[in-house]
């Protein structure tokens, strides 16, 4: 549900990010969530493409272009 999505400024290490053309209170799409990652903390992310495994600052980055929100996983 949407009650349970994060905000940028209040994920923890082990959240999931969802990135894509999505906005926060938007409904997700296959069209509009186009990538996950994990965040590693720190403004750290890892996230996978056809290339390989990556580690990728969130802000300052395309990440940070695309966020739409986190989800906590780990309480």
């Amino acid at each position: 549900p949407r009650s349970r999505r994060v905000a940028i400024d209040r994920l923890k290490p082990g959240d999931l990010l969802f990135f894509g053309s999505a906005h926060f209170n938007s409904t997700a799409t296959e069209e509009n969530i186009i990538h996950e990652g994990i965040y590693l903390g720190d403004n750290w992310v890892i996230h996978s493409s056809g290339q390989g495994v990556y580690v990728l600052p969130l802000q300052g980055s395309w990440l940070g272009d695309t966020f739409a929100w986190g989800r906590h996983v780990i309480h």
